[in-house]
């Protein structure tokens, strides 16, 4: 039988003569592929003598096709060669937008391998307020120590209160204050109306009521006196006799009529503007002795 001679060749001995004869392998093959898990090989077996040896074929590389989600854990990949399939946890990267007092903020997480993402929310930050101060006579603002934000509204008043009670003589005062700054805005109260009208004659005596005066006679048309009333928009009245003599304006002057000596008093009423107070001044016309005889001689004369 054929038996090994060395790698290259085999021999058989004839065993009635001796003769030897060698001849080359005949080889046959046997390949298992390379994949790209393992190596392959093939077997190379000689036909005559069984000798066989064996050449390894590498590993093949693999091709991996791009990591994919498969879920909130994992991703994978396969391989095109194979078709093995590989599986790794999730490679999270985070990129966080801080909450304020104006916004909530997030947490993103971004898979570095796959580019799989998903967020968290942070809860918007309660707002830290600093007292309400006065900006200006309409306004007062607050600022937010979270996130510095400026809140700016109208001033809120409570009701006016009397600081200062008027009297005749001054004004008073009234303030209100803002129910949140305490700003406080004040106002002028008006006088007092005078408790008492008063009437005179004389600028030197406002204020001191004149009850009687004395003028003399003069021509008709000539003003015999001005009363000056303590207050304004005062309404001047005569009495009927007195009429007959003289006459007053809204200003207060006492203007001669006619030549009357039967007519020597007069009653002036001043009312004020309200009609709550009055005052009173009688006014003695004092007559000349030829007043008299003209009167005597004419009577009451346009004179």
């Amino acid at each position: 039988a054929w038996t090994k001679l060395d790698d290259a060749q085999h021999t058989r001995t004839c065993s009635v003569g001796g003769e030897t004869e060698t001849e080359a392998h005949t080889f046959d093959e046997d390949t298992t592929p390379a994949s790209c898990t393992a190596a392959g090989k093939t077997v190379y077996t000689c036909s005559f003598c069984g000798y066989s040896y064996e050449e390894t074929i590498p590993q093949l590389e693999h091709n991996w096709s791009a990591w994919t989600k498969i879920d909130e854990t994992n991703h994978g990949r396969t391989c095109s060669v194979g078709g093995e399939t590989e599986t790794e946890a999730h490679a999270f990267s985070e990129e966080t937008t801080p909450a304020s007092c104006t916004a909530a903020g997030k947490t993103v997480y971004t898979c570095s391998v796959c580019g799989y993402s998903y967020e968290e929310a942070i809860a918007q930050l309660e707002h830290n307020w600093s007292t309400w101060t006065k900006v200006d006579e309409t306004n007062h603002s607050r600022t937010c120590s979270v996130g510095g934000e400026t809140e700016t509204a109208a001033h809120t008043f409570g009701d006016w209160t009397v600081t200062t009670e008027p009297t005749t003589d001054k004004e008073g005062e009234e303030a209100h204050a803002c129910t949140l700054c305490g700003y406080t805005e004040t106002r002028s109260i008006p006088k007092l109306a005078p408790s008492v009208l008063t009437l005179t004659d004389n600028p030197a005596k406002e204020g001191k009521n004149v009850l009687a005066i004395t003028v003399p006679y003069s021509r008709r048309g000539r003003v015999a006196a001005t009363l000056i009333a303590s207050e304004e928009g005062v309404k001047y009245t005569i009495d009927a006799k007195g009429s007959k003599v003289l006459k007053i304006g809204d200003d207060g002057k006492l203007t001669f009529v006619r030549l009357c000596p039967c007519h020597k008093t007069a009653v002036i009423t001043a009312t004020s503007a309200d009609g709550q107070r009055t005052a009173t001044c009688q006014v003695t016309i004092k007559y000349k002795w030829w007043h008299y005889l003209i009167w005597l001689i004419f009577g009451c004369l346009w004179f």
